[in-house]
């Protein structure tokens, strides 16, 4: 008896499914539900563990020359790539 074409991964994958399907399920411990919820702490607390910012971390003018950095590279890359001569040239040889 043929097959018809393409049968071969399905039986595959029949196959892995059924001797899958045999397998037993692992037993699931009751451990992690007996922990309970874990402990409410006051912000004050979570904030109070924060460093404050170093002297170099509040100075303004680095940031903001790294963002006037950022915005010219961003008015570099949405400059038109190809040239108006070029782009004539290109709509020239597709009209044709």
């Amino acid at each position: 008896m043929r097959l018809p074409p393409r049968t071969g991964p399905l039986i595959a994958a029949l196959i892995i499914t059924a001797v899958g399907a045999c397998s037993d399920l692992p037993v699931m411990s009751d451990a992690p539900r007996d922990t309970g919820y874990p402990a409410l702490v006051p912000v004050d607390q979570i904030t109070g563990r924060v460093p404050q910012p170093s002297p170099e971390a509040r100075e303004v003018a680095p940031t903001q020359a790294r963002a006037e950095r950022l915005r010219a590279r961003a008015a570099r890359l949405a400059a038109p790539v190809i040239d108006d001569a070029t782009r004539e040239r290109i709509q020239t040889g597709v009209n044709r």
